[in-house]
C-alpha cells in the first residue's frame, strides 16, 4: 500500500499498485512520526511538512478519545523510488474531489 500527499491541495492519495493513485475521501489525519529505538532517537524527530528518508507517515483510522487511542496504519518514506515523487498520474471523480477541496477549504461548500 502506497501513500501520496499533494504538496499544494494537502489532498490524501492511496494505491495498492506501484503508486498512490486513488483519492482518500474523508480526508485523514496525517501525522509525521518516528520510530525510537534509542534515547538518541529523542534528538531526531520530525520538523516540518515533507517526510524525510528516516521518518514515517502516519495515517489515523479511527481515534477513542476515552483511553486516547490512535488506530492507522504507518507508511514509510518512498525517498529514491523508481518513479519521480514530485509528480505522479490519478484518478478521482469530480465528487470526491470536490468533497475533498471542500474540506481542506479550497472550495465554497455546495
Amino acid at each position: 500500500m502506497f501513500l501520496g500527499i499533494d504538496d499544494n491541495t494537502g489532498l490524501v492519495y492511496e494505491g495498492a499498485g506501484s503508486m498512490p493513485d486513488r483519492l482518500v475521501s474523508p480526508l485523514p489525519t496525517i501525522t509525521l512520526a518516528k520510530l525510537i529505538e534509542t534515547p538518541e532517537d529523542w534528538a531526531g524527530l520530525p520538523a516540518g511538512a515533507r517526510a524525510g528518508q528516516d521518518v514515517w507517515v502516519f495515517r489515523e483510522n479511527s481515534f477513542d478519545p476515552v483511553t486516547r487511542t490512535r488506530r492507522g496504519r504507518l507508511f514509510q518514506s518512498m525517498s529514491g523510488a523508481p518513479y519521480p515523487d514530485d509528480s505522479a498520474r490519478v484518478f478521482a471523480s469530480p465528487r470526491a474531489l470536490g468533497l475533498a477541496l471542500r474540506d481542506v477549504g479550497w472550495a465554497k461548500p455546495g
